[in-house]
C-alpha cells in the first residue's frame, strides 16, 4: 500500500505488521524495554527505552478504548512500529559488538538514535495536526 503524507512531502510504503497493529506495538515495545543495556551507549539506550515505555502505555490505552482508528492514526502507529523495530535492531547490533567497537562508533550510534527520535516526533506531530482530538 502506498500512502501520500502531505506533512512529510513524500510517498511512503506502509507495511502493516501481521496481527493486530496495537498488539504488535505492545509486543515489540515490551521486547525493547527488556533488552539489557550496553555499557558504552547506556545513556542513549536508557533514554530511548524510557521513551518507548511511555509510548507503550499509550498503545495499551488506545487498545483498551477498543474504537475504530482513523487512517492518520493507523499510519502514525505503523510508522512508530517501524521506528521501534529499528531501535531494537540498533540496540541488538550494539550488544553484539565489543565495548571498544561501540566506543569507536558511539557518535554514529548517537546520531542514528537522534534521527529516530526526530522521526518519532514528526510521526506523532503529524497525527495531532491532522486529527487533534483522537489518536
Amino acid at each position: 500500500m502506498v500512502i501520500q503524507m502531505p506533512c512529510f512531502k513524500r510517498t511512503i510504503k506502509a507495511y502493516f505488521p501481521t496481527g493486530s497493529l496495537l498488539e504488535s506495538l505492545i509486543h515489540i515495545s515490551n521486547e525493547v524495554t527488556t533488552i539489557e543495556k550496553i555499557p558504552v551507549t547506556n545513556k542513549i539506550v536508557s533514554i530511548m527505552i524510557r521513551r518507548i515505555k511511555l509510548l507503550s502505555s499509550l498503545f495499551k490505552e488506545v487498545q483498551e478504548t477498543n474504537t475504530q482508528l482513523p487512517l492518520s492514526s493507523i499510519l502514525c502507529l505503523t510508522e512508530l512500529y517501524s521506528m521501534i523495530r529499528r531501535v531494537k535492531t540498533l540496540i541488538q547490533v550494539c550488544q553484539e559488538g565489543s565495548c571498544l567497537w561501540n566506543l569507536v562508533r558511539s557518535e554514529s550510534i548517537s546520531n542514528q538514535f537522534h534521527v529516530i527520535v526526530k522521526e518519532m516526533s514528526r510521526a506523532l506531530d503529524s497525527n495531532w495536526i491532522e486529527n487533534p482530538t483522537r489518536l
